[in-house]
């Protein structure tokens, strides 16, 4: 049951707005802030961003599911709402990309001298950028998938938006100041992302690893403060995607539609495939989620609701580079990137069997599904799913202990560092 059924969409409170996108780009002209000429007007923008394309059936299932209250106290508040957005001079931000950008996200993004910022509709900080600028008359409608993050449909296309705001969870919710401030994690994301294209460049993609990228960083060039794009259209394959933050709550639902009991079904849809992701995350890019959030992944379904085996994972500024391996594998440099710039690092990857994490916020439910015997089959399949792939990606074989072999040894033994050189075609 639902802690209570979600309000339907926030029109947040404005300033001024001025009568359509040409009238906002007229106020910015030579004599006043910025010096560089308004773009022209599009037409075809302008009717995008006021009659926004729907979501397909697949992924607005996954959106209902996200709007779920789960999590006491970490659902918000509405289920969807209308975006306010301004015009910025490119001068006065930095705009950084990983990759070549879909044409969606420069068309509504990139305007000549112009980038489109977008103001989260709960925040009220007026530190947070660009705050007393004046918006358009057109906003974007987007769903609210995580506390600073919301989902929009362009051009078709799905893409995500993680901008800073005070009230994460709804305007009549508690302020959170810290969530306005998301510098880190955003420069976090971007980093990983880099890394993950340049050893995919090298070495080609893996199919079965769905990474969703942040791939564009506008941010404030006086204090780093900004938003990041994320490229969802891999979720707009006609899949369905079970957040898995929502296991204790519509878990039991699922596993009935596909006739498994909950612990079993999860132990194959949920737990060995999180260790097999982070088997391919560590020895891919030298990284893992550390710890482990559900709130990070989605569990891959097909048309009929059955798993196919495959996670999706989001928040990649949640993942670490792990020294032991990322040095080994060439990417030295980032690391020590990542420990100038303050990033966290890790020495070594955390020992398989700690894995308790998998099931972070269930408690907060409502719901009392994990027996102690669930929660420890889960844990080691995640384990055995994370050392089987391990063993399958650098044809080595995992000591098979009682729980005390620690990942830091298994990783530092001459024959696993050359086993890595050799998947990353290194020289020994």
């Amino acid at each position: 049951m639902l802690w209570r059924p979600l309000k339907s969409s926030f029109i947040p409170p404005q300033n001024p707005g001025v009568s359509g996108f040409c009238a906002l780009l007229l106020l910015f002209t030579p004599a006043s802030l910025f010096a560089d000429p308004a773009p022209k007007c599009d037409p075809d923008l302008l009717k995008a961003i006021s009659k926004p394309s729907g979501f397909s059936p697949a992924l607005q299932q996954w959106l209902d599911w996200e709007t779920t209250p789960a999590l006491r106290g970490l659902d918000p508040e509405f289920k969807s709402s209308q975006v306010p957005i301004t015009l910025v001079n490119r001068s006065l931000v930095d705009v950084r990309a990983v990759g070549a950008l879909p044409s969606e996200v420069e068309k509504l993004f990139l305007h000549d001298s112009k980038v489109l910022w977008a103001k989260h509709p709960y925040n009220r900080r007026k530190d947070v950028p660009f705050f007393n600028f004046p918006v358009l008359q057109e906003t974007l409608t987007g769903y609210h998938t995580a506390s600073r993050s919301m989902v929009f449909s362009f051009d078709g296309k799905a893409f995500g938006i993680k901008m800073p705001t005070d009230h994460p969870f709804g305007p009549g919710r508690a302020e959170q100041a810290n969530k306005a401030y998301p510098k880190d994690s955003m420069l976090s994301s971007m980093r990983r992302a880099k890394i993950i294209e340049q050893v995919d460049q090298k070495l080609g993609a893996d199919p079965d690893l769905i990474l969703l990228r942040d791939i564009l960083t506008i941010t404030d060039k006086k204090t780093g403060n900004g938003i990041a794009i994320r490229d969802l259209r891999a979720l707009q394959d006609g899949n369905l995607y079970f957040p898995a933050h929502l296991i204790p709550v519509a878990g039991e639902d699922l596993a009935k539609k596909n006739g498994a009991g909950f612990s079993e079904f999860f132990k194959t849809a949920w737990a060995r495939p999180l260790g097999v992701i982070q088997a391919k995350l560590l020895i891919r890019y030298g990284m893992e989620y550390n710890p482990i959030n559900p709130q990070n992944f989605l569990i891959q379904l097909d048309a009929n609701f059955k798993p196919t085996g495959k996670l999706a994972c989001r928040d990649l500024g949640d993942i670490f580079q792990v020294e032991t391996v990322s040095r080994r594998i060439g990417l030295g440099p980032e690391v020590d990137a990542d420990i100038s710039l303050g990033l966290k690092t890790f020495k070594t990857a955390a020992p398989a069997e700690k894995s308790e994490t998998l099931t972070w916020g269930f408690n907060l439910s409502g719901k009392n599904l994990l027996l102690p015997v669930t929660r420890q089959a889960w844990l080691d399949a995640h384990d055995e799913g994370l050392t089987g792939e391990i063993e399958r990606l650098l044809n080595v074989k995992y000591p098979k202990t009682q729980g005390t072999y620690i990942m830091e040894k298994f990783l530092e033994r001459p024959e696993i560092q050359e086993a890595l050189a050799r998947f990353h075609r290194l020289p020994k």
